[in-house]
Protein backbone atom coordinates (compact mmCIF):
# COMPACT_ATOMS: atom_id res chain seq x y z
CA UNK A 1 0.00 0.00 0.00
CA UNK A 2 1.46 3.33 -1.06
CA UNK A 3 1.27 5.90 1.70
CA UNK A 4 0.02 9.14 0.18
CA UNK A 5 -1.40 11.20 3.05
CA UNK A 6 0.62 13.79 4.97
CA UNK A 7 -0.30 15.05 8.42
CA UNK A 8 -1.84 18.10 6.75
CA UNK A 9 -3.96 15.91 4.49
CA UNK A 10 -5.24 13.92 7.45
CA UNK A 11 -6.07 17.12 9.33
CA UNK A 12 -8.06 18.47 6.38
CA UNK A 13 -10.03 15.22 6.10
CA UNK A 14 -10.62 15.16 9.86
CA UNK A 15 -11.70 18.82 9.88
CA UNK A 16 -14.29 18.26 7.14
CA UNK A 17 -15.70 15.19 8.91
CA UNK A 18 -15.68 17.06 12.21
CA UNK A 19 -17.76 19.85 10.69
CA UNK A 20 -20.32 17.34 9.37
CA UNK A 21 -20.44 15.63 12.75
CA UNK A 22 -21.05 18.87 14.61
CA UNK A 23 -23.70 20.03 12.15
CA UNK A 24 -25.51 16.77 12.89
CA UNK A 25 -24.99 17.25 16.62
CA UNK A 26 -26.27 20.82 16.86
CA UNK A 27 -28.67 21.06 13.91
CA UNK A 28 -30.01 17.53 13.32
CA UNK A 29 -33.54 18.71 12.59
CA UNK A 30 -32.34 20.60 9.51
CA UNK A 31 -30.82 17.50 7.89
CA UNK A 32 -33.02 15.29 5.67
CA UNK A 33 -33.70 11.63 6.34
CA UNK A 34 -31.03 9.83 8.32
CA UNK A 35 -28.24 12.16 7.23
CA UNK A 36 -27.64 13.24 10.81
CA UNK A 37 -26.84 9.63 11.80
CA UNK A 38 -24.51 9.25 8.80
CA UNK A 39 -22.69 12.47 9.73
CA UNK A 40 -22.35 11.34 13.37
CA UNK A 41 -20.80 8.09 12.22
CA UNK A 42 -18.42 9.93 9.89
CA UNK A 43 -17.32 12.07 12.79
CA UNK A 44 -16.17 9.10 14.83
CA UNK A 45 -12.93 8.84 12.86
CA UNK A 46 -11.95 12.42 13.71
CA UNK A 47 -10.72 12.12 17.31
CA UNK A 48 -8.46 9.09 16.66
CA UNK A 49 -6.82 10.95 13.75
CA UNK A 50 -6.13 14.04 15.85
CA UNK A 51 -4.91 11.96 18.82
CA UNK A 52 -2.62 9.94 16.59
CA UNK A 53 -1.19 13.06 14.95
CA UNK A 54 -0.78 14.72 18.35
CA UNK A 55 1.48 11.89 19.50
CA UNK A 56 3.40 12.03 16.21
CA UNK A 57 3.72 15.81 16.50
CA UNK A 58 5.23 15.47 19.95
CA UNK A 59 8.05 13.34 18.59
CA UNK A 60 8.57 15.44 15.47
CA UNK A 61 8.47 18.92 16.96
CA UNK A 62 11.72 20.66 17.84
CA UNK A 63 10.28 22.44 20.85
CA UNK A 64 8.15 20.01 22.83
CA UNK A 65 7.50 22.38 25.73
CA UNK A 66 6.21 25.08 23.39
CA UNK A 67 3.96 22.54 21.66
CA UNK A 68 2.39 21.43 24.94
CA UNK A 69 2.07 25.03 26.15
CA UNK A 70 0.30 25.98 22.91
CA UNK A 71 -2.22 23.19 23.48
CA UNK A 72 -2.97 24.35 27.02
CA UNK A 73 -3.33 27.97 25.89
CA UNK A 74 -5.77 26.84 23.19
CA UNK A 75 -7.67 24.83 25.81
CA UNK A 76 -7.86 27.84 28.12
CA UNK A 77 -9.10 30.10 25.33
CA UNK A 78 -11.69 27.50 24.37
CA UNK A 79 -12.89 27.19 27.97
CA UNK A 80 -13.26 30.94 28.40
CA UNK A 81 -14.90 31.24 24.98
CA UNK A 82 -17.41 28.54 25.91
CA UNK A 83 -18.45 30.53 28.97
CA UNK A 84 -18.75 33.74 26.96
CA UNK A 85 -20.85 32.09 24.25
CA UNK A 86 -23.11 30.39 26.79
CA UNK A 87 -23.60 33.70 28.59
CA UNK A 88 -24.45 35.41 25.32
CA UNK A 89 -26.97 32.70 24.43
CA UNK A 90 -28.62 32.93 27.85
CA UNK A 91 -28.81 36.73 27.82
CA UNK A 92 -29.98 37.15 24.22
CA UNK A 93 -32.09 34.05 23.56
CA UNK A 94 -33.23 32.91 27.04
CA UNK A 95 -33.27 29.25 25.96
CA UNK A 96 -35.30 26.60 27.73
CA UNK A 97 -34.09 23.95 28.07
CA UNK A 98 -30.46 25.06 28.19
CA UNK A 99 -27.54 22.73 27.48
CA UNK A 100 -24.03 23.28 28.78
CA UNK A 101 -21.31 23.74 26.15
CA UNK A 102 -18.50 21.51 27.33
CA UNK A 103 -16.60 20.73 24.14
CA UNK A 104 -12.86 21.27 24.43
CA UNK A 105 -10.80 18.76 22.48
CA UNK A 106 -7.74 20.97 23.04
CA UNK A 107 -7.76 20.06 26.73
CA UNK A 108 -8.06 16.35 25.94
CA UNK A 109 -5.12 16.53 23.53
CA UNK A 110 -3.05 18.71 25.88
CA UNK A 111 -3.41 16.21 28.72
CA UNK A 112 -2.82 13.27 26.38
CA UNK A 113 0.40 14.78 25.04
CA UNK A 114 1.45 15.65 28.61
CA UNK A 115 1.05 11.97 29.49
CA UNK A 116 3.29 11.07 26.55
CA UNK A 117 5.86 13.61 27.78
CA UNK A 118 5.66 12.11 31.27
CA UNK A 119 6.22 8.60 29.93
CA UNK A 120 9.25 9.81 27.98
CA UNK A 121 10.55 11.53 31.11
CA UNK A 122 10.14 8.29 33.07
CA UNK A 123 12.25 6.41 30.49
CA UNK A 124 15.12 8.87 30.96
CA UNK A 125 14.93 8.89 34.77
CA UNK A 126 16.84 6.47 36.96
CA UNK A 127 15.82 4.44 39.99
CA UNK A 128 13.76 6.15 42.70
CA UNK A 129 13.46 9.38 40.74
CA UNK A 130 11.08 7.57 38.41
CA UNK A 131 8.36 8.02 41.00
CA UNK A 132 8.01 11.70 40.02
CA UNK A 133 7.10 11.23 36.32
CA UNK A 134 5.10 8.10 37.16
CA UNK A 135 3.04 10.06 39.71
CA UNK A 136 2.48 12.85 37.19
CA UNK A 137 1.31 10.38 34.53
CA UNK A 138 -1.01 8.76 37.06
CA UNK A 139 -2.58 12.10 38.06
CA UNK A 140 -2.92 13.21 34.45
CA UNK A 141 -4.55 9.89 33.56
CA UNK A 142 -7.21 10.43 36.24
CA UNK A 143 -7.75 13.98 35.01
CA UNK A 144 -8.07 12.77 31.41
CA UNK A 145 -11.12 10.70 32.32
CA UNK A 146 -13.02 13.92 33.05
CA UNK A 147 -12.22 15.54 29.70
CA UNK A 148 -13.98 15.16 26.36
CA UNK A 149 -13.80 11.52 25.14
CA UNK A 150 -12.89 10.45 28.66
CA UNK A 151 -11.32 6.98 29.01
CA UNK A 152 -11.60 6.45 25.24
CA UNK A 153 -9.07 9.21 24.60
CA UNK A 154 -6.86 8.07 27.47
CA UNK A 155 -6.62 4.53 26.15
CA UNK A 156 -5.95 5.75 22.60
CA UNK A 157 -3.05 7.94 23.73
CA UNK A 158 -1.50 5.00 25.57
CA UNK A 159 -1.96 2.76 22.51
CA UNK A 160 -0.54 5.31 20.07
CA UNK A 161 2.43 5.85 22.37
CA UNK A 162 3.37 2.29 23.38
CA UNK A 163 2.65 0.81 19.94
CA UNK A 164 4.19 3.67 17.97
CA UNK A 165 6.07 2.36 14.95
CA UNK A 166 4.96 -1.23 15.60
CA UNK A 167 3.33 -3.35 12.90
CA UNK A 168 0.61 -4.49 15.29
CA UNK A 169 -0.41 -0.91 16.23
CA UNK A 170 -3.73 -0.89 14.39
CA UNK A 171 -4.61 -4.41 15.50
CA UNK A 172 -4.36 -3.22 19.09
CA UNK A 173 -6.18 0.00 18.23
CA UNK A 174 -9.10 -1.91 16.69
CA UNK A 175 -9.79 -3.90 19.88
CA UNK A 176 -11.58 -1.14 21.81
CA UNK A 177 -13.96 -0.03 19.02
CA UNK A 178 -14.86 -3.65 18.34
CA UNK A 179 -15.54 -4.29 22.03
CA UNK A 180 -17.90 -1.30 22.00
CA UNK A 181 -19.58 -2.67 18.86
CA UNK A 182 -20.17 -6.13 20.34
CA UNK A 183 -21.48 -4.58 23.56
CA UNK A 184 -23.95 -2.42 21.63
CA UNK A 185 -25.13 -5.36 19.53
CA UNK A 186 -25.65 -7.43 22.68
CA UNK A 187 -27.52 -4.69 24.56
CA UNK A 188 -29.54 -3.07 21.78
CA UNK A 189 -29.67 -5.82 19.14
CA UNK A 190 -31.17 -4.43 15.91
CA UNK A 191 -31.36 -0.82 17.17
CA UNK A 192 -27.71 -0.51 18.19
CA UNK A 193 -26.97 1.72 15.18
CA UNK A 194 -28.40 4.80 16.88
CA UNK A 195 -27.13 4.34 20.45
CA UNK A 196 -23.34 4.55 20.49
CA UNK A 197 -21.33 5.55 17.44
CA UNK A 198 -17.87 5.27 19.01
CA UNK A 199 -17.27 1.77 17.67
CA UNK A 200 -17.01 3.31 14.18
CA UNK A 201 -13.67 4.81 15.25
CA UNK A 202 -12.24 1.63 13.74
CA UNK A 203 -12.88 3.27 10.34
CA UNK A 204 -9.95 5.62 11.00
CA UNK A 205 -7.51 2.77 10.39
CA UNK A 206 -7.50 2.92 6.55
CA UNK A 207 -6.73 6.65 6.70
CA UNK A 208 -3.98 6.25 9.29
CA UNK A 209 -2.42 3.45 7.26
CA UNK A 210 -2.03 5.94 4.40
CA UNK A 211 -0.04 8.36 6.58
CA UNK A 212 3.44 8.82 5.11
CA UNK A 213 5.05 10.31 8.22
CA UNK A 214 5.44 13.71 6.53
CA UNK A 215 4.16 17.05 7.76
CA UNK A 216 2.94 18.39 4.45
CA UNK A 217 1.79 22.01 4.23
CA UNK A 218 2.16 24.15 7.32
CA UNK A 219 -1.18 25.68 8.19
CA UNK A 220 -1.34 24.72 11.86
CA UNK A 221 -3.07 27.79 13.29
CA UNK A 222 -6.05 27.28 11.00
CA UNK A 223 -7.06 24.24 13.04
CA UNK A 224 -6.63 26.11 16.34
CA UNK A 225 -8.98 28.82 15.07
CA UNK A 226 -11.49 26.78 13.10
CA UNK A 227 -12.35 24.33 15.88
CA UNK A 228 -13.65 26.79 18.49
CA UNK A 229 -15.23 29.17 15.99
CA UNK A 230 -17.34 26.55 14.26
CA UNK A 231 -18.42 24.99 17.58
CA UNK A 232 -19.47 28.37 18.98
CA UNK A 233 -21.34 29.29 15.77
CA UNK A 234 -23.24 26.00 15.57
CA UNK A 235 -24.04 26.10 19.28
CA UNK A 236 -25.49 29.60 18.91
CA UNK A 237 -27.43 28.66 15.76
CA UNK A 238 -28.95 25.64 17.50
CA UNK A 239 -30.76 28.07 19.82
CA UNK A 240 -31.23 31.04 17.48
CA UNK A 241 -32.91 28.97 14.76
CA UNK A 242 -35.08 27.22 17.32
CA UNK A 243 -36.31 30.56 18.62
CA UNK A 244 -37.22 31.75 15.14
Amino acid sequence: MKKRLTAFDLKIIATILMLLDHVAKYLPEYLPGSLDIIFRYAGRVVAPIFFYLAVESYFHTNNKKRYILRLYIAAAIMAVGNLVVMGFVIDSLHPSPFYYLGQNIFLTIAIGVSIVAGLEWEKKTKKLRKIIPISIVYCLSILAIFTEYSYFALILFFIFYFCRGKKYLFWVYSIMPLIILFKEIYVYHGSFWTHNYEWFAVAAIPLLLLYNDKKGQSFKYFFYVFYPLHVWLLYYLSYALLKN
